[in-house]
């Protein structure tokens, strides 16, 4: 898929203002999933990879711009904010104290929709205090 027909691809899920039941495939979702689908299409040597980080910018802004209307919909978009902050690839203790809030909160929406597959590889869990 290309970046042309993904913009195409998102702008259908962005016009999309339904209230979603809670579980069920959301627009916010959707827009996780094409992020992840740009994220594993782009390599260094790519000549459409400005085009694929703009859509990948896009992506993130609409989504911001679409309000959340279940738990998962925050949870996507606060696993969009992660995928697309490259600077909190360290533990939590080195991250500047708004990023370690934000990555906590994400950590915990992970626990409470049993979602972790949002997280990077080598993201550090967070263990919910029982």
């Amino acid at each position: 898929m290309d970046a042309v027909s993904l913009n195409e691809n998102f702008q259908e899920l962005t016009d999309l203002t339904v209230d979603a039941p809670e579980g069920e495939h959301s627009a916010h979702e959707s827009l996780f999933a094409i992020y992840r689908d740009i994220e594993s299409r782009l390599t260094a040597d790519d000549d459409d990879a400005d085009n694929l980080i703009a859509t990948q910018s896009v992506v993130v802004r609409s989504a911001a711009m679409l309000p959340a209307r279940t738990v998962r919909d925050v949870l996507f978009k606060l696993a969009l904010w992660r995928w697309d902050a490259p600077n909190i690839d360290t533990p939590i203790d080195e991250m500047m104290p708004y990023e370690a809030a934000a990555f906590s909160a994400l950590n915990d929406l992970v626990d409470l929709t049993a979602e972790a597959g949002v997280l990077k590889s080598g993201d550090t869990r967070l263990s919910a205090v029982s």
